[in-house]
């Protein structure tokens, strides 16, 4: 059957729009390739005066700053931009390319319609750089052929197994300066990289001390570019990691280091410690110490331990960041590579050991690292408590006593938090709590609550096998459920009697909060832990599975009378009440630290609790436990307490 005229057009217009849709197409895939290469040709023409003129290493930010304050002299001496020619037009827009600091000091107004001013007021500045760029010393004009090396070796083109393709950019730099309004401005020259050639500010860059203890080697630092969003703050982490381990294979110390006091280490500034960075005083030139703690939160005398610690605690941090739940990317590979990195620096008594293995001892990591990894949810929390409790276990001392009160409290204040987690958790809609910047300090909501019972369970395993170390080294425990308790914690440098620790305490409202809560529950003379409140009934020995459990439950609460006692006037009847709970507390702990390495120690735990080690439900009264001790005297322990006058209510 013959096809209708109007059948036989329709075919027809369909085949020429798919003709015309064709050529199209044709069309525009040619004219995208003809604009990317008269883009690329049109920078190559414009970056080609500017690479000339960046060409000296030695002089650095001098030509170029000294060519376009000769054009800029010569063309707008007026303070007044005229419109410019192309040539003219090109010249600044290739400054804007290749060196952005420059443009953004004079950013010279394009203008096609009308007239606009000139910022005299930079025009002032950089004419005041010009003169402080000559005071610069010969310390800037060093050799850095090493850390060259370096770069190429570990650079964006690099085929590196773990590291390959990260995108970090190096400068071995010449580091030159200028005054901005009373304050140093530091500028890098890029030598190797993505930004080779151009001069990157200060603030834009991480940078990263090489001190060589070889005093041929010249001292050094490396700067890499900061990355905001994305993957690149991890990769640039383990990378520098990388770097860090061969150089000091080469016996070349490093330190973590910052140049401007305003710029990344304010927005990642650790909690526990005060940053110092000290300029010098002629203020010509970038001179600031690198970073150490605060000689206020002191925990030992040894600074090499501080020292330690401020660069991992750095690290830490970085690392809570680069696993944020948020990415939902994970890299096993990391994490690995630093413990690696750290089981070289390890030492403890002045022996060396193996982190690895010490925390597969204490918190049984090894085995549950892979069931964490795969849960991005809980890969902050879990890496963060990790690393804390490590690393604080490497470079500060305490004794053991002093450590387990804390582990102690921490878990009873856990058990608490999980308690309420479920409740917050259940009116939720069983929805995931997300974690917000306001919630950070109160655990609730930056935990998910299964990993909560899993870290009850973690602290509880470390306390079992904490009784093989005399001396455990950890200031604090992550899961604190606020920052006020670590600021009071750092406050003394040792725990050296209850007192101190109860009175730290006062000053964290968030823990008096759960102590309330606490008082919900009650222990009944067998040692077992019940709940009065109905929807959060559920037993100890769910999660309890230390052999001891009657007699931890109770110090703790012992603990949370002390609290209550002293945040009270102080007056005679509480002062003995308060020594007689120390007494009961360090006979306790001395009887444990006493048959530490004795093989009575289970027949000791299990006499503990046959003896009925347990406390009432009453507050204001003091602990029943009994427990034979020797009494302490009293002088010793009345000068640790604080007379403190209760504040007056004003109407």
């Amino acid at each position: 059957m013959k096809q209708s005229k109007v059948e036989i057009m329709n075919q027809r217009k369909v085949i020429i729009k798919l003709q015309q849709e064709q050529i199209a197409e044709r069309n525009l895939k040619a004219s995208d390739v003809h604009k990317q290469n008269c883009e690329q040709k049109t920078i190559q023409n414009l970056t080609k005066e500017i690479d000339e003129i960046l060409h000296c290493d030695v002089d650095g930010y001098g030509p170029i700053m000294h060519k376009v304050l000769e054009r800029y002299e010569q063309k707008y001496k007026h303070n007044v931009i005229k419109q410019m020619d192309e040539e003219e037009r090109d010249f600044w827009i290739a400054v804007k390319i290749r060196c952005p600091e420059v443009y953004d000091m004079l950013r010279p107004q394009f203008c096609l319609s009308h007239k606009k001013t000139v910022d005299k007021q930079k025009y002032d500045k950089l004419k005041e750089f010009k003169i402080n760029t000559s005071i610069l010393g010969e310390e800037y004009k060093t050799d850095h052929s090493y850390l060259g090396r370096l770069a190429e070796t570990y650079g964006a083109n690099s085929d590196h197994p773990v590291y390959g393709g990260v995108s970090t950019d190096f400068c071995a730099f010449n580091l030159h300066s200028y005054m901005n309004g009373g304050k140093i401005k530091n500028f890098v020259k890029v030598k190797y990289g993505k930004y080779k050639g151009q001069l990157r500010p200060v603030s834009h860059m991480v940078s990263f001390v090489f001190t060589p203890t070889d005093r041929s080697l010249p001292k050094a630092t490396i700067f890499c570019q900061k990355r905001a969003k994305g993957n690149g703050d991890r990769e640039q982490l383990a990378l520098l990691y990388k770097i860090k381990q061969d150089l000091e294979q080469h016996s070349i110390r490093t330190r973590w280091f910052s140049l401007d006091g305003d710029h990344f280490f304010d927005k990642y500034k650790s909690k526990q410690f005060d940053w110092v960075h000290k300029q010098s005083k002629d203020r010509t030139k970038s001179c600031y110490e690198y970073l150490v703690p605060n000689k206020e939160h002191m925990w030992s005398p040894d600074w090499t331990h501080l020292q330690k610690l401020s660069r991992y605690n750095f690290t830490k941090k970085r690392l809570s960041l680069a696993f944020s739940p948020n990415k939902g990317v994970i890299d096993k590979e990391i994490i690995q590579e630093i413990i690696d990195e750290m089981d070289q620096n390890a030492f403890r008594d002045g022996q060396q050991f193996k982190l690895r293995d010490d925390l597969s001892l204490k918190l049984n990591c090894s085995r549950n690292i892979s069931r964490l990894f795969e849960k991005p949810e809980t890969i902050h929390s879990a890496i963060y408590f990790m690393l804390n409790f490590a690393l604080s276990q490497m470079y500060v001392k305490m004794t053991s006593m002093s450590f387990q009160r804390l582990l102690i409290l921490d878990l009873f204040i856990m058990i608490q938090l999980y308690d309420r987690a479920k409740i917050e958790y259940r009116t939720a809609d069983k929805k995931r709590i997300s974690m917000t910047d306001q919630s950070r300090s109160t655990m609730l909501t930056a935990f998910n609550f299964t990993w909560m019972k899993q870290y009850i369970v973690t602290l509880q395993k470390a306390l079992q096998t904490l009784h093989q170390y005399k001396t455990i080294g950890c200031y604090s425990m992550s899961s604190m459920p606020s920052e006020h308790l670590y600021s009071a914690l750092r406050t003394h440098s040792h725990f050296q009697n209850d007192i101190n620790m109860a009175e730290v305490v006062l000053n964290n409202q968030r823990l008096l909060e759960l102590i309330e809560y606490q008082h919900k529950f009650k222990i009944n003379n067998d040692g077992n832990r019940v709940s009065s409140h109905k929807t959060t009934s559920y037993s100890t020995n769910e999660f309890v599975e230390l052999p001891e459990q009657t007699a931890l439950w109770n110090l703790a609460e012992d603990t949370i009378k002390l609290i209550f006692w002293n945040k009270r006037k102080t007056t005679q009847a509480d002062q003995d009440k308060y020594l007689e709970m120390y007494n009961k507390l360090k006979q306790f702990w001395d009887d444990i630290e006493n048959t530490i390495e004795t093989e009575h120690y289970d027949t000791l735990k299990d006499q503990r609790i046959n003896e009925g080690f347990y406390v009432t439900n009453n507050q204001q009264q003091s602990s029943q436990a009994r427990i034979r001790s020797q009494p302490v005297q009293k002088e010793k322990i009345v000068k640790y307490i604080i007379h403190k006058k209760p504040k007056k209510k004003t109407k």
